[in-house]
């Protein structure tokens, strides 16, 4: 993670950039199931909800480092994976 090049690389920023939109909100306990007892239906899966435990939201101090690595590597438009850029404008 030393070198600048690598550590911002597509690849990094993608996954911290995922980490910035599945932060488990705090009152949630994944051991007892998410607090609102709304149906979810058969798509429960689909929405993750099995694996967070409940509901999601999004986490400032990752979009902060998105928008760090992203200023290292010299903006949006030197990001070469598709569609990264576009997720992120």
């Amino acid at each position: 993670m030393a070198n600048p090049k690598t550590a911002c690389s597509d690849d990094n920023i993608l996954a911290v950039l995922s980490l910035a939109n599945h932060r488990l909100l705090d009152d949630v306990n994944p051991l007892q199931g998410p607090p609102s007892t709304v149906a979810q239906g058969p798509f429960k899966s689909m929405r993750l909800l099995n694996l967070y435990g409940g509901p999601i939201d999004f986490d400032e101090a990752h979009d902060a480092g998105v928008a760090k690595m992203t200023e290292v590597r010299g903006g949006l438009h030197a990001l070469r994976l598709p569609g990264i850029a576009e997720m992120m404008s």
